[in-house]
């Protein structure tokens, strides 16, 4: 069953690069998934030392052109809407977020081949 999410969330995220003082929390749009992608409610994410690389703008892969940029790359999150057979809504999953979604928000993105089922005996 595909659920709507609401038109905000709060994310954690960076608008530039530099110390600490950079990081926010905003609310922001919820993303909104292509053809192929999933739209995950997040339940737990992590802070990584990439994240610091990042957020002090060491982190190669995130330019300026990437700006603002939700932080955060390892999660847990509920499939809220899914095209996938495989990853119904309502699917408990983890996953590694790319360099396009972070995972320190409500609401994330992600391909299917980017998550995978939580085992029901964890």
């Amino acid at each position: 069953m595909m659920q709507t999410p609401p038109p905000l969330m709060h994310a954690v995220l960076i608008r530039h690069f530099g110390g600490p003082e950079v990081v926010e929390l905003a609310d922001i749009p919820v993303p909104v998934p292509g053809d192929g992608e999933l739209l995950l409610k997040v339940e737990a994410a992590s802070l990584n030392p990439v994240d610091w690389k990042i957020r002090s703008g060491k982190y190669p892969v995130v330019k300026e052109d990437k700006l603002p940029f939700v932080l955060g790359r390892d999660f847990s999150a509920t499939v809220l809407q899914s095209d996938d057979a495989a990853l119904p809504a309502g699917t408990l999953v983890h996953g590694m977020a790319d360099m396009t979604h972070g995972a320190l928000a409500q609401y994330t993105i992600a391909r299917p081949e980017q998550v995978a089922p939580v085992p029901g005996t964890l």
